[in-house]
């Protein structure tokens, strides 16, 4: 237990440092998220994650794909393999 603890809070620690980009693609990395909860994890605002989610998609970091929910469909986010091999 006390190994899980300081592995996540190493993790948390990186990701502070880290910039925005940095820490949505760590977010992201945790497995497929909907934006909102992607902002909550990364630590960013709404308006800087959906800034910064096309330009991942055009670099084929990241793949954007829809789920039913009660409400509607929303986006989930994934990473690509490309977007592996380079998230923090």
């Amino acid at each position: 237990m006390k190994r899980a603890l300081a592995r996540w809070l190493t993790t948390m620690a990186k990701r502070v440092t880290m910039s925005p980009r940095g820490r949505v693609l760590a977010a992201i990395a945790d497995g497929e998220q909907h934006g909102i909860d992607i902002a909550h994890r990364a630590g960013v605002s709404a308006g800087t994650l959906y800034s910064l989610l096309p330009g991942l998609e055009r670099e084929g970091l990241i793949h954007r794909g829809w789920r039913l929910t009660p409400t509607g469909e929303r986006a989930v986010y994934t990473l690509t393999e490309a977007g592996q091999r380079v998230a923090p």
